[in-house]
């Protein structure tokens, strides 16, 4: 990992952005109105429970240089990581053995439609896979009873799959205590016991949760013994450069890099696998200055090797890769096809071969070429370059990926964002000077002689081409420690 000092705009004892400041106050005057009106009673349940990655608000307390921490914290299904009014929300104390599965998490949490008064929303998520054919034979997942008040039975429906496997989901009638509650659980046929834990005694809130390069890390176990992780992330632009990549695009991700876990007892796990499920925000939250970016989250899940054989101590998260998707009006890159086989040198390109130079990224091509794909049967649209993508960020970015977006030019002007056609990338190592040469392919039509698929183009055609996406790979410090004594 490369050396890291951090920077004054990274030192959370300084004064918060302006934008910052906007929103928490704008996050105060909404609960303020909310508590005043008649109509708070029925307030959306998204009002209620607001989630991490999109809003910094008042749960929120800024400590030090470097590390954020949170009254309640918590993973709720369906929510990924929340910060929540302590009543509402009833999670999963530990993980559940059932009929050879696993029950991963669940939450119980109140019911605001009038349907549905004086009910809980439930939803259990398994380990149990689904199978491809359960939509049209939903009968191949075992049924699921809860017992709720009164030990009468309630029907939970699978819905499919989640981040970690089944998901069931329905409403019952239950009585939770001031702290915990245990309800029975019959799947396939075996009862369990399911123990229910209050948000009021959250487990994973008052860690010191670190902020590197303007994105703080939040990840803990789903909960005790379980084989996944939570992970969320507050992004916050710490330059000129990384912002306007993140107001240029529809939607961004995030991927954990090199990530390891330690339990109390000197146990060693890894991270092999990362799931996100999108979680739609509602646009009467955009009003709060909820997720101003996009328009939806991800619930992100990360698998480890094992399933945590004692309480974790510590997480380390070495890498995250930002991912900024369906970037729009950053420019277009119109360029002719080629002969078959014939190969256009750099100087004989559009802008001489630079396809994108802004922002800190700086993209160029050495040459462009049209040949037969003998493999898929198609002709390829070719743009070769020698070594990586350029940039030059303030953040300890290392590394970056692109993709480009294809289309036919008369059809750009009306097109959708989504209709321009992602292409193919490969890299092979040149023996020569040990530097990679990168391949950007899209299929087009051509002669028409081969395969029906590809852009509706053919030789000495203009073909338009911009950015679609991009991946900023950021080396930080992102260390989370569990055994230090949680703040009062």
């Amino acid at each position: 990992m490369n050396d890291f000092n951090l920077s004054k705009t990274d030192d959370l004892t300084a004064e918060p952005s302006a934008e910052l400041q906007n929103r928490t106050l704008a996050a105060m005057r909404a609960a303020e109105h909310q508590k005043n009106t008649k109509k708070s009673r029925v307030r959306t349940l998204r009002r209620k429970i607001t989630v991490c990655a999109a809003l910094v608000c008042t749960a929120l307390v800024l400590l030090g240089a470097g590390v954020r921490m949170f009254d309640y914290l918590t993973f709720v299904p369906g929510m990924g990581v929340v910060t929540a009014e302590q009543e509402n929300v009833y999670t999963l104390e530990h993980v559940v053995n059932a009929d050879g599965y696993r029950i991963e998490a669940v939450s119980m949490i109140p019911a605001e439609d009038a349907e549905h008064e004086g009910m809980w929303q439930v939803t259990v998520l398994t380990d149990r896979s689904v199978p491809h054919d359960f939509h049209e034979n939903p009968d191949s997942m075992p049924k699921m009873t809860l017992y709720g008040k009164d030990d009468e039975p309630y029907t939970l429906s699978c819905g499919g799959g989640s981040t970690v496997g089944a998901r069931y989901t329905g409403y019952a009638v239950i009585a939770p205590g001031e702290d915990i509650g245990e309800y029975t659980l019959n799947w396939n046929g075996e009862d369990c016991t399911l123990s229910m834990k209050s948000m009021k005694n959250s487990v994973w809130a008052n860690y010191n949760y670190p902020v590197s390069d303007g994105i703080t890390v939040i990840t803990f176990p789903l909960t005790d013994g379980s084989q996944y992780l939570v992970f969320d992330v507050i992004f916050e632009p710490q330059s000129e450069n990384m912002a306007f990549w993140a107001s240029h695009c529809e939607t961004i991700y995030y991927t954990a890099w090199n990530v390891n876990i330690t339990d109390v007892e000197g146990n060693a796990y890894h991270v092999y696998g990362q799931n996100g499920r999108s979680i739609t925000v509602p646009e009467s939250e955009l009003e709060y200055g909820v997720n101003t970016l996009v328009e939806y989250k991800m619930e992100y899940i990360l698998t480890m090797d094992t399933p945590l054989a004692a309480e974790i101590a510590t997480i380390d998260v070495g890498e995250i890769a930002i991912i900024f998707d369906t970037i729009y009006d950053t420019g277009n890159y119109l360029v002719e096809i080629p002969k078959l086989d014939e190969t256009v040198p750099a100087e004989e390109l559009p802008n001489g071969g630079v396809f994108l130079d802004q922002h800190g990224v700086r993209v160029t091509f050495d040459e462009m070429t049209s040949s037969i794909d003998k493999l898929n049967k198609t002709y390829d649209i070719i743009f070769r370059r020698e070594g990586d993508v350029e940039f030059d960020f303030e953040e300890n970015v290392t590394d970056t990926y692109i993709n480009l977006g294809y289309i036919e030019p008369e059809r750009a002007a009306s097109a959708e964002r989504w209709e321009f056609r992602g292409g193919g990338q490969a890299s092979e190592r040149s023996d020569a000077n040990n530097r990679y040469t990168i391949e950007y392919s899209m299929p087009f039509l051509g002669a028409g002689d081969l395969r029906d698929k590809g852009l509706n183009l053919t030789f000495g055609d203009e073909v338009l081409m911009r950015l679609n996406s991009l991946s900023l790979k950021i080396d930080g410090d992102w260390h989370i420690d569990f055994t230090r004594e949680k703040a009062e």
